[in-house]
Formats: C-alpha cells, sequence, structure tokens
C-alpha cells in the first residue's frame, strides 16, 4: 500500500506543473536517469524572443521584476534596468537608459509569467534540474528504475494531449485527474492534517503560521503511519521524520529577536504542501511569489472531499474523486472528458488507462470512469463493482486477480468493443 505522508520534500518541488515538463523530458520506452537530466537540462536552457509588440511582453516584465531577475542597478539575471511608472508599468532600458523593445528570456520565465499560474515558487532552473526529475520519480510519474513513464505518467501524457494545452507544461490542464489522486495516494493524510488547521489560521497567513502548527501535524500524521503502515522501515522512518521537525521546531522556539533562524527542514517540508494547493485552488495568494496565502475557491471542495479520506488506499481514491467532481476543475479543465452513461464510461475509462500490454486495474478504469460521469453516488467502489458485473454478462470483458489475490483486481476489455 502506497504511503499516503510523504517523508521527504523541497521548495524546489513546489509546482505540480514540473511533472509535465518531465514528462516531456521522457516517454514509454527505458531511459537512464541522466538522459533524462539532460533533456531537462537542454529544454530549461531554450530562449525565447518577446517584444514589446506581445501580449507576454508587460506580464513578462512583471515577473521578472517580481522575482528579483531585473533589478533597478542593473545586477539582477537579465543585465537589464528597470523603472517602474506611476500604475505599475514596466520599462526596460539597457546600461546607456534605453528602452529595450525585445529580449531573448529564458524559456522557464516566460512560462511562469503568465498571469494564469497562480504561484511562481520554485521555479525550475539548469542548477536544480535534478529536483525536478526527483520530484516526478517520487511522484511515480517515471519508473524509479526504467526512467520511463508509469502508468500514471502515461495517463497523464494522454490527457494533456487530448486536451490540447501543450505549449506551457504549468499550465495544468485535464491531467489534474492524475496528479490529485497522486498527492491524495502519497500524502493525503498530511494535506488532510494541514488543510483542518485553516480555520485557526489568520486571514490571510504565511508559511510562518503553518510552520508553527507542523510540529503537532507529523506527530497526528505519525499516529496513522504507525498504526496503518506495514512496512516497519517506513514507519521508522517516519518516526525520525517527528523527531527531526520537533527538533528544529523546538530551536526556533528559543532564538532571540536579534538570531535568524535558518528554516531548512521546517521550509522544505511545509513551503511544497501550500504550494500543492495553491495549485489546486484550495489556496490563493495575493502575490505569487510570496509565501502568503489565503482560502482559495476551491477550499470548502477540498475540505469535504478530505472527509472521505480514510486510511486506506481505496479512501484517497474516493476522496480525490470527490474533490474533482465537486470542484470547477470539473467544468473547466476536465470539461471535455464527460461522459452520462456508465457504460460508455467504463470503456473511455479503459480505452485511457489501458496498458499497452496486458490487463488495466479494475481500480484506475473505475476512477478515470467516475471523472467522466460526475455523479457523487457512482464512486470508486460502485464502478469497481459495476466492471465486475459487465464481466458477468459480456464475453468481451474478463475479469481476473493479480500476483497477490484471486478476488477481481484487473480487466480486459477486448479492442473491438473500447474502440466502437
Amino acid at each position: 500500500m502506497t504511503s499516503g505522508a510523504l517523508l521527504y520534500s523541497t521548495v524546489f518541488r513546489s509546482r505540480l506543473g514540473t511533472l509535465n515538463l518531465s514528462l516531456e523530458a521522457s516517454d514509454k520506452s527505458f531511459a537512464a536517469r541522466e538522459r533524462i537530466r539532460r533533456s531537462l537540462e537542454n529544454k530549461l536552457r531554450a530562449r525565447k524572443k518577446i517584444s514589446i509588440r506581445d501580449a507576454a511582453w508587460q506580464p513578462l516584465l512583471t515577473y521578472l521584476v517580481d522575482k528579483g531577475f531585473v533589478r533597478r542597478s542593473g545586477k539582477g539575471k537579465y543585465k537589464y534596468r528597470y523603472e517602474k511608472d506611476a500604475v505599475g508599468v514596466v520599462r526596460l532600458l539597457d546600461a546607456k537608459d534605453t528602452p529595450i523593445l525585445e529580449g531573448d528570456f529564458a524559456i522557464a520565465d516566460v512560462w511562469l509569467s503568465d498571469e494564469r499560474i497562480r504561484s511562481t515558487i520554485g521555479a525550475p532552473t539548469v542548477e536544480n534540474v535534478g529536483e525536478v526529475l526527483d520530484f516526478a520519480i517520487q511522484t511515480e510519474i517515471i519508473s524509479a528504475s526504467k526512467g520511463n513513464w508509469t502508468s500514471s505518467g502515461t495517463l497523464a501524457a494522454e490527457l494533456r494531449r487530448v486536451g490540447g494545452e501543450t505549449e506551457n507544461p504549468f499550465l495544468i490542464g485535464p491531467e489534474i485527474a492524475v496528479y490529485v489522486r497522486t498527492l491524495f495516494r502519497l500524502d493525503g493524510w498530511t494535506l488532510k492534517a494541514i488543510i483542518s488547521r485553516f480555520a485557526d489560521m489568520p486571514d490571510p497567513f504565511n508559511r510562518e503560521d503553518m510552520i508553527e502548527k507542523f510540529g503537532e501535524i507529523v506527530v497526528e500524521v505519525g499516529g496513522i503511519v504507525t498504526k496503518v503502515v506495514k512496512n516497519k522501515s517506513t514507519v521508522k522512518e517516519y518516526a525520525a521524520l517527528t523527531e527531526l521537525v520537533g527538533r528544529n521546531i523546538k530551536k526556533r522556539a528559543g532564538k532571540t529577536e536579534e538570531e535568524t533562524v535558518n528554516l531548512g527542514v521546517l521550509e522544505h517540508r511545509v513551503s511544497p504542501r501550500l504550494e500543492w494547493l495553491t495549485d489546486l485552488r484550495a489556496l490563493a495568494k495575493t502575490r505569487r511569489n510570496a509565501f502568503e496565502y489565503t482560502m482559495g475557491e476551491q477550499a470548502a471542495c477540498f475540505r469535504a472531499a478530505m472527509e472521505k479520506l480514510g486510511e486506506t488506499e481505496e479512501s484517497r481514491d474516493e476522496a480525490a474523486l470527490a474533490f474533482l467532481v465537486a470542484s470547477d476543475w470539473s467544468s473547466r479543465e476536465l470539461a471535455n472528458f464527460c461522459e452520462a452513461d456508465p457504460f460508455t464510461a467504463i470503456l473511455k475509462a479503459y480505452a485511457l488507462v489501458r496498458p499497452s500490454i496486458g490487463p488495466a486495474r479494475i481500480e484506475d478504469v473505475a476512477y478515470m470512469a467516475g471523472i467522466l460521469i460526475r455523479n457523487p453516488s457512482k464512486n470508486v467502489a460502485a464502478l469497481s463493482e459495476y466492471i465486475v458485473e459487465i464481466a458477468k454478462e459480456r464475453e468481451e470483458v474478463s475479469v481476473s486477480g493479480d500476483r497477490f489475490t484471486r478476488s477481481p483486481k484487473l480487466v480486459h476489455i477486448k479492442e473491438k468493443l473500447w474502440k466502437q
């Protein structure tokens, strides 16, 4: 069973869009990690020419100023100076104060300057590209052993391709269906504990406020890990994390006003989770490059979905499905993925999630079918049972156990049926 609490995270794993970037740097074939890393580096070294005539010009300049990539002194990442007028319009100037009307900019800066992207924390660079790849492996989008897309990665790539938005990896499209499920499976217990503290937070609250709560959060989640997780090594590692977090919180509490504290462990454990919630619209920001948060438009949906999340992996799937069905993700990014008829939804879901060889997991088909149907009564459990019933009635559909059990876990649907 996948643990519902990640042991490790860093601020460089904050953007879900980096998962799309890793998918673009890999594919279904086996690949050495170094090859994927080089591909990511090449992507991030790319430049794009933007001019004052482009709609992207002013958002890009605003982004560069906010990130400190251009400075009034001309000593930032880009060797331009900037001026800002009374209404906030930015102008770029060269060393001779000549206005810059066109320039070549790092592609990642162009991507993240898009105003539809809610946060610019954790921007990928050539220097931190290893974190980008490790995040994709950690979230089981890319295989750790083979370097190819996992079943989740394959589905995410297919949803993104069908959804049509492939130019900017940080604009999340229908692949959100995969990423929400992944986050809930891998870190659902921690995310639930975090969002349960929102009612006690000031509005807006900042990262420091959540850090103060993080010690009690890891203790709470540790109780679930100790009770539920069978892997003794994981339980021991989580106990070590609890001790580490507690020690760092005590160190913070003991500092004097004159001392500065190196957040380190706490910053890297808290920041990504707040940023994932920002990507999911459960949190919002007034400043995209600040660690300050308020409730997002989907906070209530997220909180309600978390009520379904318990100690089992199945409950995490149910919670993920409930969030996507109730939130505006279903009417926006997933708007073109809709099918009211359960049988047709099963066939469409199977076509999306089936592996190249062999059967698909029933739970994967049921989850995707639930996304298509968007009926709260058609949850993963109900749709899994429905698949088993279909197999009893249709010779084109067969179910079987996996290597651990004889009870139905896998489904195979003949091509002539799902390709109709």
